[in-house]
């Protein structure tokens, strides 16, 4: 529906992509979960969940984006390639102060 309003009626429609957005104060585990957990990769490297700050930035800077229909992911753990981040971090100017990528 976003994709086709934006489309037919020229409006901006920006997809934030989150990646297991938590707490500040649960991070790096992914809040959520009881316990919070801390799943790691198969080589045994911890993925962090995605700073609630971090979160409010990526939306902040969203907002002020206006190029039709965009979708961006936003995670705080860049590492390994799980999830490509470049695209916020080139047009929204995104980068997480929390983690990996920060």
């Amino acid at each position: 529906m976003c994709r086709a309003g934006a489309d037919e009626y020229g409006l901006s429609v920006n997809v934030l992509r989150l990646a297991w957005p938590t707490a500040d104060d649960l991070w790096p585990a992914w809040g959520r979960l009881t316990p919070p957990a801390h799943p790691t990769t198969t080589t045994g490297r911890p993925v962090d969940a995605t700073a609630a700050t971090d979160v409010a930035a990526a939306i902040s800077a969203a907002l002020a984006v206006r190029d039709g229909f965009q979708v961006f992911t936003v995670s705080g753990d860049t590492l390994d390639g799980r999830w490509d981040t470049t695209k916020a971090r080139e047009r929204l100017g995104w980068v997480p102060t929390f983690g990996a990528g920060g």
